[in-house]
């Protein structure tokens, strides 16, 4: 296990008391992609997508109204963490968030590189190690006229000095609508991503760079740290577009 459990309160209130209405329950996980057929308009340019990968979790449902700090016993959990693409939209069963039945009305998630109390650093699941240490990874052609150029952005999403250990980075504000009674029969949950938003307010221009020779026509540009690109895509990963949570399946 890679964090102290939020749930043992929870599992140990099902196993001792019948006449609770509570009771353990697992609920199948499945993660997709949003599929983008038409290239995406920022500021004149047009982007498409050839490649978009996201390390997804663990993951925290809360019966509180306001995940993070507030989260102390977590209604259900998935304590594990998967890459996923996001221009597939076919779903992909990851496995069980496991916990109790009632109310929940929050979520909270980390995205590959998790924190836990005992712990100074975050620790890399497999799941960001495999996109290079980070927890998204955008790769793709920009195109305004005659200006054309491929991009690519590697960028880690994790805790840091500013925020507590053990809490997850991405978190419901107390604004977003998020509210479903938990069974012990759900058919699952479906998380969708759309990583077309994220974009918006990438400034493409200050990315372009004309090409040095004619076998150069179309030079790649790698998002660095600490330029308007980079800080757009992550606070919009980090707060930007939420995912879609479905509990039912999206036929």
């Amino acid at each position: 296990m890679i964090r102290p459990t939020y749930l043992l309160p929870l599992l140990l209130l099902a196993a001792g008391c019948t006449d609770t209405g509570v009771d353990a329950t697992e609920v199948p996980l499945f993660v997709h992609g949003t599929a983008i057929e038409e290239p995406i308009t920022v500021d004149g340019w047009q982007v498409e997508l050839t490649d978009a990968r996201l390390a997804f979790g663990p993951l925290y449902l809360c019966k509180g109204t306001q995940a993070g700090e507030l989260c102390d016993t977590a209604l259900l959990e998935w304590l594990d963490a998967t890459e996923v693409d996001l221009l597939d939209e076919r779903p992909r069963w990851v496995g069980s968030l496991r916990g109790a039945t009632g109310t929940a009305r929050s979520w909270m998630y980390d995205l590959g590189i998790t924190s836990i109390y005992t712990e100074s650093d975050p620790i890399t699941l497999p799941a960001a190690e495999s996109l290079g240490g980070n927890s998204v990874r955008l790769e793709g052609i920009a195109t305004d006229g005659d200006r054309s150029m491929r991009f690519r952005a590697a960028i880690p999403v994790q805790q840091g000095a500013e925020t507590e250990a053990g809490i997850p980075v991405v978190r419901k504000s107390p604004s977003e609508a998020f509210e479903h009674q938990v069974d012990v029969d759900e058919e699952g949950l479906w998380i969708a991503f759309d990583a077309a938003p994220w974009l918006s307010q990438v400034d493409f221009g200050s990315m372009y760079a004309p090409p040095v020779s004619q076998t150069n026509s179309r030079p790649v540009v790698i998002i660095e740290p600490d330029t308007q690109p980079y800080r757009a895509l992550r606070n919009a990963v980090l707060s930007g577009e939420r995912p879609a949570f479905r509990w039912s399946s999206p036929r």
